[in-house]
Formats: structure tokens, C-alpha cells, sequence
């Protein structure tokens, strides 16, 4: 009986009820998103979910770390923080986004207009994220992140080729990776093709706050020429900046020096990260001096890029303040959203709100926006939506509320806005939660609607979500021959018994 039933309404039988030909059936992107959205939907409660439960024990790694020895893997807070907030952020978007693909491929199909068989849906256009461009600057990151990985575990010829792709690119860290690759190639004894990196560094790039470093590397090169290959030993490096993180326990005046020296040094990413580290976590007046002095731009880009996290792992009042006077007087995006990053590791939604009312840069305030989101940060999402004017950012506040799962404002938004875009917007995002907080209000926003374009958002929201009851109950009440067809034909995709009942009692009319 199912089958036949599934095969009478895959011909249409139940829209042709009303007279019309029967509808095509969904694209297949449609078909495979329709299929999978309850997966979506587990996979973003399961990221939020391990989220919480790491950033908790990154609170709790951190209160110890003091009393740990340089063998704990330092990164351990520090990444969890930045690196797997971003990761949680872009898995949840990215999901998000699925969820509201396969909503806009179920509302494709135009209601048909009478004795015209209905056109096939159009697919809908690729969306215009403003974020494709960082999209691409992500890309350049994690293959500078994996150039730098490979120096570490001392991998030479991998490192080069990652930086040379990096080069390839000329892009915000093209002039970093020249440097980086003239390391590598110096490990490897090809003291020649070091130093060529190096000019062609400081041709390309001279302002680049690499040319210091790079000075610094071209000495070192030149002194070693004539003498065989001496890798150095990481065992040896490890034993020494241990033997400095004791000795700022016990002596910290003579240790900071110590570490000055190895953040001047031509040494590896790893070690310039450990020293900037223990200085970081010492907390002490003068360890706070320096990683100011180094996140306000005293060395190489990559350098200030640690210093601004760690200020924001130890945040305090001064660290905090130290950020908030370097954001307001930097002009480098990318240094500006590591500080916003830092504010929200930091828990700073005072900062993180200016920034979202204030910044000039529209995508740095939807970071911004981003960032008080994922820190549950309601109260200050749903104040800043009342004053914004711009209906772009609008839509990212209530993305942002739909991340969290604040189905509670997204419903006042959906009832009380008066821009239908971004009351569509609204109700698209309800469409994506758990229909057990937002089908009941979806059904109460529809019979109190008047905007036909809002009801089939209101219908495609429902499908989205599974609620074959709320929608039977609308295909019921509902009067408007075409908006009855948009109920009928989106039943007519569940697999749901309250929706196969209804199309049964259709057909046996």
C-alpha cells in the first residue's frame, strides 16, 4: 500500500486534486540535501556540544599550566580557544547554510498558473558570501600554517614547497613565507638559494616587517659558508628554553633576557612560540612588557599574531586594554579580527559590541557579530539588531542567533520585523531548529500572516523541518488554492504518516 501510495504521489495525483498538472519533482541537490538534514541538524548540536565540552577543559588545563613542565603541549588552550572556535564556527555556518540551501531548493518551484503546466524550478544562484575572499585568505593560512608545521618537524623540502605555494599567491603572507623558505633551504645547506629568497624578499616586500628577521637569517648564512651541513638540535633547543621556563620560576630577571634573545633569533616557529609562551603565562610586569611590546608590532608578523592570542588567553584588565588601544589604532584587517578572536576567548562582549556598532569595516563587524554569537551573547546580539540599520548585518545577527539556537528572539524577529527579507530571513533560520521549540509558532505566525510570500516561507520552513502534522493542519484551514498547492505538494515530499494520511483522505475525495 506504501509503495502505491508513494508512486501515486510522485505522479502528482494529489496536486491534480486541484485541477493543475502535477509539479516536477525537486532537483536532485534537493532531493540529496532533504535526505540529510536531520544529519545536519545532529552534526551542529555534536560540534556545539564537543565545543563546550573542550573550551571546559581548556579552562581548567589553564588554571594548572603554571605548575606544568614545557612537555605539556602549550597549544593545548591556546588552540582550542582560537583554532577550534573557528573550526566550530565554520562546521556550524557551514551547516547552516545546507539547511538553507535545501529550503530554497524546496521553494523553487513557482505556484503554476492555471491550464499553464508549471515551469521546472531554476536552481537557486550560487549565494554572494561576503566571506568567499577570506575564504580563499583561509586557504592561504593553512598552507602557511602547514609550511611552518613541516619546519618543525624539521621536513625541509616540504616546508619549501608549502611557502613556495604561499609565494605563488603573493598574497598577506608572501613575504613571511620568503623568509620561512630561506630557513628551510639554510638547513638544508643550500646556503645560495637561502640568501637569493632573502633579496628577492627585500626587493618584493621592502617594507616588510620581516626585513629585520630577514638581516639577521642573511648574517647568520653568510657566516656559516664554507662549513658542512650542522643541523641543529631540536633536543638541544627543547633542553634549553626548559631549562629557561625553570629559571623563570626561580629567577625571572635573568631568564627574560634569555628569551629576548631567542625571539631575535633566526629559530624555528616552534621555539619563537614556546619563548613568547612562558613569557606569556609568567604574567609578570616585565613578561607583560615584552609580549605588548611584541603584539603592538615589535617583531615579524607571525610573532605579533601569538602575542595577540596570548593577551587574550591571560586575558586581564591590562591585557584587554593593551588590545583595545592596538585595535583602535591598527589598519590591518587581519590583525584587527585576531584581536576580536582574542576579545571572545577573552569573554570581552563590552569590546566585542563596540566593535560591532563602531568598526567601519563591514566584515570585520560581522566578525564581530559572529564572535558575541558564538559566546551566547543574546542580550547584546538582540540589542545591537534594534539599532542596526544596515540589512546585511541584520541577517548575520539573526545567523548568529540561529547558531546558538536562540529560537526565542528569532521568533520575535519573524513576528515584529518590518523588512520581509529579513523577516524571511528569520523564518528560514526557525526553519533549521529543532521543531519542537518553533513549529508551533511557525503554525501561529501563519494564520495571523497576510503577506502571501511570508506564508510559503512559513511552508518551505515546516518542510524543512519534518513538522508533517503542522503542515496537514495548514493544508486544511488554508483557502488560498495556491498556497493550499504549495502545502499539499510539500507533504507530498515527507515520510511522514500524518502527511501520507492526509494524502490518502485527498485522494480518496
Amino acid at each position: 500500500m506504501k509503495i502505491f501510495l508513494r508512486q501515486m504521489t510522485t505522479l502528482g495525483l494529489a496536486a491534480a486534486c486541484y485541477g493543475q498538472p502535477a509539479p516536477p519533482a525537486p532537483p536532485e541537490p534537493a532531493l540529496q540535501y532533504e535526505k540529510k538534514l536531520d544529519e545536519i541538524r545532529a552534526k551542529t548540536d555534536e560540534i556545539r556540544a564537543r565545543a563546550d565540552e573542550m573550551r571546559a577543559k581548556a579552562r581548567e588545563a589553564a588554571s594548572g599550566i603554571r605548575d606544568m613542565d614545557l612537555d605539556f603541549d602549550f597549544h593545548f588552550e591556546n588552540n582550542l580557544r582560537f583554532e577550534f572556535d573557528g573550526d566550530v564556527m565554520a562546521q556550524t555556518q557551514m551547516a547552516m547554510q545546507k539547511a538553507r540551501d535545501a529550503m530554497l531548493w524546496a521553494q523553487a518551484a513557482p505556484a503554476p498558473k492555471p491550464a499553464v503546466a508549471p515551469m521546472a524550478p531554476k536552481p537557486p544562484e550560487p549565494p554572494d558570501w561576503p566571506n568567499m575572499k577570506r575564504g580563499r585568505q583561509d586557504s592561504e593560512d593553512r598552507q602557511y600554517r602547514r609550511g611552518a608545521d613541516y619546519l618543525d618537524k624539521r621536513e625541509w623540502e616540504k616546508s619549501i614547497d608549502e611557502f613556495d605555494k604561499v609565494i605563488e599567491r603573493k598574497g598577506v603572507k608572501a613575504d613571511g613565507a620568503y623568509y620561512w623558505k630561506a630557513y628551510g633551504l639554510s638547513k638544508l645547506g643550500k646556503r645560495d638559494l637561502a640568501l637569493a629568497s632573502l633579496a628577492e624578499l627585500k626587493k618584493s616586500y621592502p617594507s616588510s616587517r620581516w626585513l629585520n628577521d630577514a638581516k639577521a637569517l642573511e648574517v647568520e648564512v653568510q657566516q656559516a659558508s664554507g662549513q658542512g651541513v650542522s643541523p641543529e638540535n631540536q633536543s638541544d633547543e627543547d633542553l634549553k628554553l626548559f631549562a629557561i621556563n625553570s629559571l623563570m620560576n626561580t629567577d625571572p630577571e635573568r631568564a627574560l633576557p634569555l628569551l629576548e634573545k631567542i625571539l631575535q633569533k633566526s629559530t624555528s616557529p616552534k621555539l619563537k612560540e614556546r619563548a613568547l609562551f612562558v613569557l606569556a603565562q609568567n604574567r609578570s610586569s616585565k613578561s607583560n612588557e615584552i609580549v605588548a611590546q611584541f603584539a603592538r608590532g615589535g617583531g615579524n608578523p607571525d610573532l605579533q599574531q601569538k602575542a595577540v592570542e596570548y593577551l587574550g588567553v591571560y586575558g586581564g584588565k591590562d591585557n584587554l586594554q593593551i588590545l583595545g588601544d592596538i585595535y583602535a589604532s591598527a589598519s590591518d584587517a587581519g590583525l584587527k579580527r585576531n584581536i576580536l578572536r582574542s576579545f571572545m576567548a577573552a569573554r570581552d562582549k563590552d569590546r566585542l559590541l563596540s566593535a560591532a556598532k563602531s568598526e567601519q569595516n563591514g566584515d570585520l563587524r560581522r566578525d564581530a557579530i559572529q564572535f558575541l554569537g558564538n559566546m551566547n551573547a543574546y542580550t547584546e546580539l538582540g540589542q545591537l539588531y534594534g539599532s542596526e540599520q544596515s540589512v546585511e548585518l541584520k541577517e548575520a545577527i539573526i545567523q548568529s542567533l540561529a547558531n546558538g539556537n536562540n529560537a526565542e528572539k528569532l521568533i520575535e524577529i519573524a513576528r515584529t520585523e518590518k523588512d520581509p527579507k529579513l523577516r524571511g530571513t528569520a523564518i528560514r533560520r526557525l526553519g533549521t531548529m529543532s521543531r519542537s521549540k518553533t513549529s508551533e509558532p511557525l503554525v501561529s505566525m501563519y494564520g495571523s500572516e497576510a503577506d502571501h510570500n511570508i506564508k510559503e516561507q512559513i511552508i518551505g520552513a515546516l518542510f524543512i523541518q519534518n513538522s508533517g502534522k503542522e503542515l496537514v493542519d495548514v493544508a486544511r484551514k488554508e483557502s488560498d488554492p495556491s498556497l493550499k498547492r504549495s502545502a499539499v505538494q510539500a507533504l507530498s515530499r515527507l515520510n511522514s504518516k500524518e502527511a501520507t494520511d492526509f494524502l490518502v483522505e485527498l485522494l480518496n475525495k
